[in-house]
């Protein structure tokens, strides 16, 4: 037995200098569905940072009853990645109300490395029905992924499903007096949220509205958001998410490109950030706020954003349910919300996009195509279908000083 536990430590070393991967059934982890694996995965999490090494989890369905802790050191490149066998990935469940995986580094600047690929998570959550669920409105939620206080994030074909509260949840939690320290770059790529979502309507005034999104981003410097699919399937949750992508607190130069979104209050929110953002070519459907951008000037900086070659429709909105929630606090609802009260973002660029309002699309009705209140507004070669092209202009509703140029108008009937 000592020989055995001599041979290991020894190993451990030298992959410590070299790098290597660190097995969780190694350390007893069955993957059968049925063990409760969560310690064997701590302990081999434990280890595989303290020698530097990578933690890799072979194909099986694992049961995790806790989350799971990761603390980097100062600098330091940690990679999690599963085993994938055509369209099969290595799964990590829950039957709790919890999220999976924490992961940490230093309290007072950001730093160290996550890589993270080849696995899907499970959660608990349960559709709502028939105005029961055994979250909502209880001012709490988990995220399935949070990762804080980190200088670069990989996320890359991932599976989320079922979670209440937040899919992914990056977030840095170090303020002083002067400016917040940030992630210097995400990417996340190939991944696909599914029916992760979440909404409280009793406290609206603080912090804990901020849940029910597939991805939120805060104090993020400089991300691409790629080929992602954020989908909460309300035929089969009964409820819309707060948001899709969240983008907020000082978030500057967020490229999401190539996604499809749908199923949430908004599909795309801004707030409290820097600008700098590009959204482009991505498909945004299911809500009548297909963009929310609700924008105060930051103190740090504050730059226009460019919304390019999008396609924005409230197709499959579920307006004859009891459960859509409005959180846009009366300010209206369009398929892009432009709220920029301080002109933080003047001279942003709306280009080359198409809006189709389908479902709730007739003369009476309170929702836009764009509803914007920012200065030097450059809305160009847009395309607007709706039922009656007769019924389009005024639906466009924008400041005297916004460039107006080249919109389009069609009926929807040359587009079934």
């Amino acid at each position: 037995m000592k020989q055995k536990f001599f041979i290991l430590t020894i190993l451990l070393f030298y992959r410590s200098l070299f790098g290597g991967d660190l097995n969780v059934k190694n350390y007893g982890a069955k993957g059968d569905s049925i063990t409760d694996d969560s310690n064997a995965f701590q302990i081999a999490i434990n280890d595989a940072v303290k020698n530097n090494m990578n933690l890799y989890i072979p194909m099986g369905k694992y049961r995790i009853d806790k989350v799971l802790n990761v603390n980097l050191a100062v600098g330091q490149n940690f990679i999690i990645k599963g085993d994938q066998i055509k369209n099969k990935k290595s799964i990590l469940f829950t039957n709790k109300f919890t999220g999976i995986l924490e992961i940490v580094s230093s309290n007072s600047f950001s730093t160290g490395t996550i890589r993270m690929s080849n696995i899907e998570f499970r959660g608990n959550n349960v559709p709502f029905n028939n105005g029961y669920h055994p979250y909502v409105n209880k001012e709490k939620y988990v995220s399935a992924i949070a990762i804080y206080n980190l200088e670069k994030v990989y996320i890359n074909n991932i599976i989320i499903r079922d979670f209440y509260g937040e899919g992914i949840n990056l977030n840095n939690y170090i303020y002083s007096n002067e400016e917040p320290k940030y992630f210097n770059y995400v990417e996340i790529k190939n991944t696909q949220i599914l029916d992760v979502w979440g909404m409280n309507h009793v406290n609206r005034n603080g912090a804990i509205d901020d849940y029910g999104d597939g991805i939120y981003l805060a104090n993020v410097h400089n991300a691409l958001i790629e080929n992602n699919k954020i989908f909460n399937n309300t035929v089969f949750t009964n409820y819309l998410g707060r948001s899709g992508l969240t983008i907020e607190y000082n978030c500057f130069n967020i490229l999401v490109e190539n996604n499809y979104i749908k199923g949430y209050d908004r599909n795309i929110h801004i707030e409290g950030d820097q600008g700098g953002h590009i959204i482009q070519n991505n498909t945004i459907e299911g809500s009548d706020i297909a963009i929310y951008v609700y924008s105060h000037k930051n103190k740090y900086r504050n730059s226009p954003i460019k919304i390019l070659n999008n396609i924005l429709s409230d197709k499959d909105t579920p307006y004859n349910k009891e459960y859509i929630p409005n959180m846009t606090n009366g300010v209206g609802r369009a398929l892009i919300l432009f709220k920029d009260f301080d002109n933080a973002k003047k001279g942003s660029m709306i280009n080359e996009n198409t809006f189709t309002l389908k479902d709730r699309d007739n003369k009476n009705n309170k929702v836009k195509y764009i509803d914007s209140n920012s200065e030097n507004l450059l809305f160009t070669n847009n395309k607007i279908i709706n039922k009656e092209k007769s019924d389009s202009f005024h639906k466009i509703k924008v400041l005297k000083s916004t460039i107006l140029k080249n919109t389009s108008y069609e009926a929807i009937s040359s587009h079934k």
